[in-house]
């Protein structure tokens, strides 16, 4: 069936209020998205990519069909979930005059019904008491969910004009194939389709720049040495990796030019890190620069140890200090460190079987390699599927079940291995330490 949706300029009309609902994770996650394939990325999500909450209220109250020279007042509510760590986030969206309603994930699904849900309620709500009090108004959905259709088919029957703003990769078919009711709407005018991709320059943008005090750099990161001489060379790489990245500068002592560092913050397993960087350093020794991961780098930058001959005391110095020669023993505090030492030991010998797959991530009590501490550190979590027997069996309809489903489907986290053995089989899970992993 034809698309339905419609291309045409909004016409200009009068509207007192305009009401914006917005998803958060629809737009960052599909934007995300979009952003990994216009740079053709590796990855399937760009997880540099960021969006102004500003400048993007004002592309969306631009492009509904009002007047240029119409003081446009904007109701605009935001809804996303609440992890701890965006806290700063949801504050800086709330200065750019925006409302925002925060909801916690699904504990099971990870899913944000609760925002769609809520969505719906408000928006409907909104247009019952705007429609009893005779208020003009149009409503903005950002959001190609499925989800979201009654509720805009709803607002669009009470003669309120509904513009749904979405990613080309993100609609859905109730839009671009719609059903009677919602072609009706169209042809009338009352829901217009826009799609976020052609604003994406106007409200998007890429943070590159790397934070050393949100989290440390990884030990494997890459290290240019005084990069100045090869900026066009070394753009040109990075733009080749077609892998996401974050930049940042050190500086060396005695040396006025900064070195760069480029940390990598994709998924990559150690040999494949391993390839970029050798190659990466064979490439930018053809324009005489000095490439090294940051464990390198660290290490050569400090000071080296004094080496010689040993000095021995001279039993005829006088006494320092005012204890005659005694030392006081504080054993509280001994005892409090070879319990510290015990736990640290344990850690160790208990590697966590989950390996790179470990929803703790560093707050984990068993035992991780350097490898993994630092893919944490970096924000690089995996999530594991198909590790264990889906509960429905052979009566499950989902098409991308998250659970195995025959044994030569199973995933086994420890050793990253598929179609082999269950987890708690695996062999692997019976190593008593990972002293050879630790530094």
């Amino acid at each position: 069936m034809e698309s339905r949706i419609s291309t045409r300029a909004a016409t200009p009309r009068r509207a007192e209020q305009v009401r914006i609902y917005i998803d958060n994770s629809n737009v960052w996650i599909q934007g995300q998205r979009t952003s990994a394939e216009k740079k053709r990325l590796q990855e399937k999500l760009d997880p540099t990519w960021r969006f102004d909450a500003w400048e993007l209220k004002n592309v969306l109250t631009q492009n509904c069909g009002l007047p240029a020279d119409e003081d446009v007042h904007a109701i605009v509510d935001l809804y996303g979930s609440t992890p701890p760590e965006v806290d700063a986030t949801w504050k800086a969206i709330k200065s750019c005059d925006v409302r925002v309603h925060t909801f916690r994930r699904s504990s099971w699904t990870k899913h944000e019904k609760e925002v769609d849900a809520e969505i719906i309620a408000a928006s409907v709500s909104d247009a019952a008491d705007l429609e009893h009090g005779g208020v003009s108004s149009t409503f903005i959905i950002v959001s190609g969910d499925k989800d979201l259709i009654r509720a805009v088919l709803r607002i669009a029957g009470r003669e309120f004009q509904v513009h749904v703003w979405s990613w080309r990769n993100g609609i859905s078919a109730a839009y671009t194939h719609p059903k009677d009711e919602c072609r009706r709407l169209m042809d009338r005018g009352l829901i217009e389709v826009h799609y976020l991709d052609e604003f994406m320059g106007k409200f998007g943008f890429c943070e590159q720049v790397f934070d050393p005090q949100k989290s440390s750099i990884p030990h494997n990161s890459i290290v240019i040495l005084e990069p100045s001489t090869g900026r066009d060379f070394i753009d040109q790489v990075l733009e080749n990796l077609r892998l996401s990245y974050r930049l940042h500068y050190l500086q060396r002592q005695g040396v006025s030019e900064k070195d760069l560092v480029i940390i990598l913050i994709c998924e990559l397993d150690h040999e494949t890190h391993t390839k970029i960087f050798q190659e990466m350093r064979e490439e930018l020794k053809r324009y005489n620069l000095t490439a090294m991961t940051y464990f390198e780098y660290n290490n050569a930058s400090r000071p080296p140890n004094p080496k010689g001959k040993s000095i021995s005391p001279n039993p005829y110095d006088p006494l320092r200090g005012k204890n005659d020669g005694f030392t006081d023993v504080n054993r509280s505090q001994k005892k409090k460190n070879k319990q510290m030492k015990a736990k640290q030991q344990k850690l160790v010998y208990n590697r966590c079987n989950w390996r790179l797959y470990c929803e703790h991530g560093t707050r984990c009590k068993y035992g991780h390699s350097i490898e993994e501490t630092a893919a944490f550190e970096a924000g690089q979590f995996r999530k594991a599927k198909r590790y264990k027997f889906c509960s429905n069996g052979k009566d499950c309809f989902r098409q991308n079940c998250n659970f195995a489903h025959t044994r030569d489907q199973f995933f086994c986290p420890t050793c990253d291995k598929t179609g082999d053995h269950l987890m708690e089989d695996c062999p692997e899970n019976s190593r008593p330490s990972i002293l050879k992993y630790a530094s």
